[in-house]
This record gives C-alpha cells, sequence and structure tokens, in this order.
C-alpha cells in the first residue's frame, strides 16, 4: 500500500492473454464512433478536469479552494450519520466522461445503518465514552439509522442534529465547527467516478498525490485521500475484462457494506490512533467489519507494516486475487476472528504455513510477530510465491486474532483493547504528545512489552499465544 493512504484496493492479476486479444481487436476495429462515445481510457487528468468543470459550473473554483471536499460536495446527497456523512452521488460519469444525473441507489438504508453500529461500536474506544450518556448516545443512533430513509424528512430536526452534533464531538474530540467537515464516506457508482475524483485530487494537489498512479487506480474498489474522505466505490472489475478498460460490474450488496464499514474504521483510527502502528489500523478495520458484518474479504494485510523500520509492507505485493480463497484464513476460516484456524496452524516452535497451491505444509514461522522491529522472516523471503502469500495471509489474520483477545470482556471496567484504545485517543488528541506510541501505551497500562518475546508473563503477545496454545 502507498505510505500516504490507507486502501483496502482489489487488486487483480495482471492483463492476461485475454488482454492482448482485446487490443489486437481495436487495433483492427471498425472506424471509430464519435469522439463523446468513445473511452478516454483510465486518463486521470481528462476525468479530473471534467470533475473539477462541473463543481465549477456549481460554483466551486479551483482558484477559491483546493480541498476536493469542497468540489465534491455539490455533486453529492449529504446524509449526515452522527460523526460521519455519508455522499451518496447525485451526479455520475461514465466511461466517456460525460456527466449526468446518478440512478438511485438501492441499499442505501444498511450502509447508513452499518455506519451508526460502528460508531456505536466506537463509543467505549474513546476516552470517557463509557458514561451512561455515551452508551445512550450509541443506542439513540443506532435507533434512528433503523428508521432513516431516503428523501425522508425529520420528525424533529433539532434533535436530530442536536444527536449528530453529539457524536461528532465524542469521536472527533472536540465540537464541530460550523463549516467543519465531518468524517465523509463517498460512494462511486462507477470506476470512471473512481478516476475522476482520484484525477481531481491531483490536479488541485499534485506535489502531495504522488501515491495514484493509473496501474494501482485502474485495480481499486476503494481509497482513502489522506486527511478527508474514504471513497468507496459500488462496482468492479468486469469479469474476464482487462482492469484498464472502464468495464464495470456490480459488487454485491454486503461487499459495498463490508467495504464501507473497512474504511470508515480506517477513518476513526487515523484521527484517533495516530500513535499506532499500521497492523493495529489495519486490524482494527478487519475486526470492525467481522463484528458488524460477520465476513471481511479485503485484500489488506493485517500485519502490512508493523513499524516504520519494517520490510512487511512488501507484503501486500504478494496477495493476489486468484490466491486468495486458497487461504485457510479465507471463507469460513474468518469465523471466531481467525481463532480457531491459528490454534490449528500453531506448532510449539510457531506457525505453520499451508503452500497456497498445494495446501501442504511448507515451513514454520517462529514468534513473535507483533514487535516493533518486526521482519519478514529469511525463510519466509527465500520461498516460493505461494509460501510468501501463505505468510501474508497468516500475518493478515493473526493481529485481528490478537485484538479480539484483548477484547474480551473484563472482570470489572473497560476490555483491554478498550483501555489502550482510550489512551491512544487521549494522547492523540494532545499535539504536543508527538512521540506515543502503542508500544509505550501498551507498557504505561500493562507493565509488559508487545511483541519482544513469547514470555506470556512479561509480553502481552506473550500471553496470546499461551492463550491460543490453551496454557
Amino acid at each position: 500500500m502507498p505510505a500516504l493512504l490507507s486502501t483496502v484496493s482489489e487488486r487483480l492479476a495482471p492483463p492476461t492473454r485475454h488482454a492482448l486479444l482485446c487490443a489486437l481487436a481495436l487495433a483492427f476495429a471498425a472506424p471509430a464512433a464519435p469522439a463523446r462515445q468513445q473511452p478516454l481510457g483510465w486518463s486521470l487528468h481528462e476525468f479530473g478536469e471534467r470533475l473539477l468543470a462541473e463543481s465549477a459550473a456549481r460554483g466551486v473554483e479551483r482558484e477559491t479552494t483546493k480541498d476536493l471536499r469542497d468540489h465534491l460536495a455539490p455533486l453529492h446527497e449529504r446524509v449526515r450519520v452522527g460523526a460521519f456523512e455519508l455522499w451518496l452521488p447525485a451526479k455520475g460519469v461514465d466511461a466517456t466522461g460525460a456527466w449526468s444525473p446518478a440512478r438511485e441507489l438501492r441499499g442505501s438504508e444498511r450502509l447508513v445503518v452499518g455506519l451508526a453500529r460502528l460508531q456505536a461500536l466506537w463509543l467505549p474506544r474513546i476516552e470517557g465514552s463509557a458514561s451512561a450518556n455515551s452508551a445512550q448516545l450509541g443506542t439513540e443512533l443506532e435507533r434512528w439509522a433503523a428508521q432513516w430513509r431516503p428523501g425522508r424528512k425529520p420528525a424533529n430536526a433539532e434533535r436530530e442534529a442536536a444527536l449528530h452534533d453529539a457524536l461528532f464531538e465524542h469521536l472527533h474530540g472536540r465540537p464541530r465547527a460550523d463549516a467543519a467537515y465531518p468524517h465523509i464516506v463517498c460512494l462511486a457508482p462507477s470506476r470512471a467516478q473512481l478516476c475522476a475524483i482520484a484525477g481531481a485530487e491531483v490536479a488541485l494537489r499534485p506535489n502531495e498525490s504522488q501515491w495514484i498512479s493509473v496501474s494501482w487506480l485502474s485495480h481499486c474498489r476503494e481509497f482513502i485521500v489522506p486527511g478527508a474522505l474514504a471513497v468507496v466505490s459500488l462496482v468492479s472489475v468486469a469479469t474476464d475484462t482487462p482492469a484498464l478498460e472502464m468495464r464495470d460490474e456490480l459488487l454485491g450488496a454486503d461487499t459495498v457494506l463490508e467495504n464501507l464499514v473497512h474504511n470508515a474504521s480506517h477513518l476513526l483510527s487515523a484521527a484517533r490512533h495516530t500513535g499506532a502502528p499500521r497492523w493495529w489500523k489495519e486490524s482494527l478495520a478487519i475486526y470492525d467489519t467481522l463484528r458488524l458484518v460477520a465476513s471481511e474479504d479485503s485484500l489488506c494485510s493485517g500485519a502490512g507494516e508493523s513499524s516504520e523500520s519494517s520490510k512487511l509492507g512488501a507484503l501486500s505485493q504478494w496477495m493476489f486475487v486468484l490466491s486468495r480463497h486458497k487461504s485457510r484464513y479465507r471463507g469460513r476460516g474468518v469465523e471466531g476472528f481467525f481463532v480457531a484456524e491459528l490454534r490449528r496452524a500453531l506448532r510449539p516452535e510457531g506457525f505453520e504455513l499451508l503452500d497456497l497451491d498445494t495446501n501442504r505444509p511448507a515451513l514454520v514461522v517462529p514468534t513473535p510477530h507483533l514487535g516493533q522491529e518486526a521482519e519478514i522472516p529469511a525463510s519466509v523471503a527465500k520461498a516460493s510465491a505461494t509460501v510468501r502469500k501463505a505468510y501474508a495471509e497468516h500475518l493478515r489474520a493473526y493481529p485481528v486474532a490478537f485484538l479480539s483477545f484483548l477484547d474480551r470482556p473484563a472482570a470489572s471496567g473497560p476490555s483491554r483493547l478498550e483501555s489502550i484504545s482510550r489512551e491512544l485517543a487521549r494522547l492523540s488528541a494532545e499535539e504536543r504528545t508527538r512521540n506515543v506510541t502503542l508500544y509505550r501505551v501498551v507498557d504505561t497500562l500493562t507493565g509488559r512489552t508487545l511483541g519482544e518475546s513469547n514470555s506470556p508473563t512479561s509480553d502481552l503477545e506473550g500471553e496470546f499465544l499461551a492463550w491460543l496454545a490453551g496454557r
């Protein structure tokens, strides 16, 4: 994943022989249709400029604001959901670059409910939110979401606004200023719209948008513009179609909901867990999605990067669509937050990896995995591609199970996950606290290290391993 981006991208295999045949067919095709009807391809510049022209026609000029949200706002219907807004497309762009009124979106009610339930899940993770008042807020937001329908007029507009304001203050850590944007999840009805949104960001902030590339974007189902919003697509690449062709296939309603919850969780952790490593935020997003949707099939690696000095970011290169379904940690393997499958893989010396092609034991990787200086074992780095993918799948599942272990109910008071989360949120709100890390928080709260040894008495990961082993 790009260093500046938290994303759950659908990375497909490179264009195959089918792509070459398509290219040859186009080369000898009949004369081209008029320019307006000819697909433009993944032209970030062209699509981005057309989006900015659409927003300019509604009074938003790039000379006035470089904030992408300002340019997207007039092209969407904005639904306020607590500390979030769900942006439903009012205008859509097709593969020719033409804009028109967007089709009515079905199933938006489930998405609103998903955002509400996620916030209710996060309230106990924010410092001071264990009060009866915050619990009541979560319940009231979920009740409101269950009754929401498109175009519905609020029965009590003032009360609803007060509810959303209260959620904003709890989850953002400050009252909402009049012009402040909340967390935004913006739905894209086509891959052309993904291209237009990304292209507009490049046009507005060329020096800050180097993570955007056509090769990455053409495989993408969603992305996060740092500090701004999450863009979630309602479509994916059409089956048996080269990724660079803008031919879409509708995603299932459950998949869209998974992607929305996952990315919304990223927005919350990015704001309130600034001292946490990437593996924590990625795994929390997977954990939240499993709790709320009971399924999760993203390509995020749970330990995609455990520290600034780690090399685990390379794992994302080893995860491909055609291989992931062979993993023991997909399908039914997600049940119980991967715990059962991890217990089956646990050996005295570490975890057994199964070659994804042969389904046979390949090697055993030692623990711990989550230390601040964790690196890819040499045995994995030298292994075949299918074994490396199996390791990436293992490290996607492992920290999610670890979070579920921390989130077990305590005898009294918050779970350890909630305690750690509250402290991270408190320190993240203090701008002077630049050097806070998850590892220091764990040491302060528990008196233990994290990922430095397998000792169940002195290391938190060591205790988790002993729990997995049933000791």
